[in-house]
């Protein structure tokens, strides 16, 4: 299961029309540092697009949807991390999937 957490309000940037987004989050996970090797818990997040108005989207938040934020390989990207400012390299994005749906591949 995962849970709508937050609504993010974007805008197209070629017809500059506004649009809300659900952010999910999955389940809690512990993972074990690569640099210290201790544990610490996380959960994965992502953004769902919708066509819903930013009154029901808001409504929304706290729901609980089947399925869950999935890990999916993507072509390199650069990353800025928002507290540092340190640009790393990803080649991964993690992505909504419905219970009982497959993770879907990106096209080339």
């Amino acid at each position: 299961m995962v849970k709508i957490v937050d609504v993010k309000r974007s805008e197209n940037n070629t017809t500059k029309e506004v649009f809300f987004s659900l952010v999910v989050q999955g389940d809690i996970e512990f993972v074990q540092s690569k640099e210290t090797g201790r544990t610490y818990a996380t959960s994965r997040q992502c953004i769902i697009s919708s066509t819903f108005s930013e009154q029901v989207a808001l409504q929304m938040v706290g729901k609980q949807l089947p399925g869950n934020v999935e890990k999916v390989d993507c072509e390199e990207y650069d990353y800025i991390i928002p507290d540092s400012g340190e640009i790393i390299r990803l080649s991964h994005r993690y992505e909504y999937v419905a219970e009982g749906a497959k993770v879907t591949k990106p096209q080339s």
